[in-house]
This record gives structure tokens, C-alpha cells and sequence, in this order.
């Protein structure tokens, strides 16, 4: 995990791998912290950060939210800017968002040829209080178009993040 001290990092076997996301309301943060965590990564936001030498990496978890039904925009620009280095990585991506879990598929293959099994869609959820305006109003269409609670939408999916976990274990193996 990133900023540990050199004594620490004797007692954590750091794997090589980066968890590189984007994080618009929290949800793709968060994921992204566990998963550096629980897999001994490193942790990077694309938005904040000076991108990583990929070179460094033999796996890869790339993760952003999916916005007008498509990925972030800083993941898309980091993808195009990386992909021939993407190309030859152990590569897993993970998507938060309101959409239907059968969407979100094409989402991710516009911008990135992806296995299909190293894509997660992870669900969303979202703090309303967070928006203004008319995302206000498009964010509680959505979210009736998907079945859910339009004041409080949350459809997290433990499973999924649960095989997002597995996976990466077995690309670090």
C-alpha cells in the first residue's frame, strides 16, 4: 500500500500490483482501497496522481464509475494514453454505476478490449445530497429505470466484489 515506511514494507509482501482509479462520489474510491488492501497493492487516482510506470506492474485493476453510460472520462483518457502498455498487462477493470448490469459490458469495451471475465460491474450507489440540478433529476431517472429507490439508490454487488478480489489473487499468483 502506498506512503508505508521503509520498516513497514519489510513486513508486507508488496505484490506487483496497482490499483489505478478515478472516483467522481466515493463508490470507485472506496473499491479501489480495499482492493489495494486486500491484495497488497499499490494505490493510485488517476485523477490526482502522476500516472504510475505501468512498466513496474504485472497486474493491473483499473476502476472508475460509469457516467451517461459511459466510463469517466480521466479513465478513457488514461487508457488511450497507456494502451499499448495495457495491452501486455494481466489487466482487470471494475465498474460502479446505476445502469443495468447488462449494459455495462459495452461500456467498458468501447475504450478497452478486456477479457470478459476480468470485468466486473460492481453496482452503485450514490449520496443524492452530493448533486445539484439536473444531474439531480437525471440520477433519480436512472435510477426508477432500474428498479431502484430513486431518493436512495444503491445496488452494490458484495458477490461480484468478492470474485473481483479472487481474481486478482489468482493474476498475482
Amino acid at each position: 500500500i502506498r506512503n508505508l515506511s521503509f520498516s513497514d514494507r519489510k513486513e508486507v509482501k508488496m505484490a506487483n500490483t496497482a490499483v489505478c482509479y478515478t472516483s467522481k462520489y466515493g463508490a470507485s474510491k472506496k473499491t479501489a482501497e480495499r482492493i489495494a488492501r486486500e491484495a497488497g497493492a499499490e494505490l493510485y487516482d488517476i485523477s490526482t496522481d502522476n500516472c504510475p510506470d505501468l512498466d513496474a506492474y504485472d497486474v493491473l485493476v483499473l476502476g472508475c464509475g460509469l457516467y451517461m453510460g459511459k466510463p469517466n472520462k480521466i479513465m478513457k483518457k488514461f487508457i488511450d494514453r497507456n494502451r499499448n502498455q495495457l495491452n501486455h498487462k494481466n489487466l482487470i477493470f471494475y465498474v460502479h454505476g446505476l445502469i443495468s448490469e447488462n449494459q455495462y459490458n459495452k461500456c467498458v469495451n468501447d475504450i478497452l478490449d478486456v477479457e470478459e471475465r476480468n470485468i466486473f460491474y460492481l453496482g452503485g450507489t450514490l449520496d443524492r445530497k452530493q448533486l445539484s440540478g439536473i444531474t439531480k433529476v437525471m440520477m433519480k431517472q436512472i435510477a426508477k429505470e432500474n428498479g431502484l429507490d430513486p431518493d436512495h439508490p444503491d445496488n452494490l454487488n458484495s458477490g461480484q466484489m468478492e470474485a473481483l478480489l479472487k481474481r486478482v489473487k489468482e493474476h498475482q499468483s
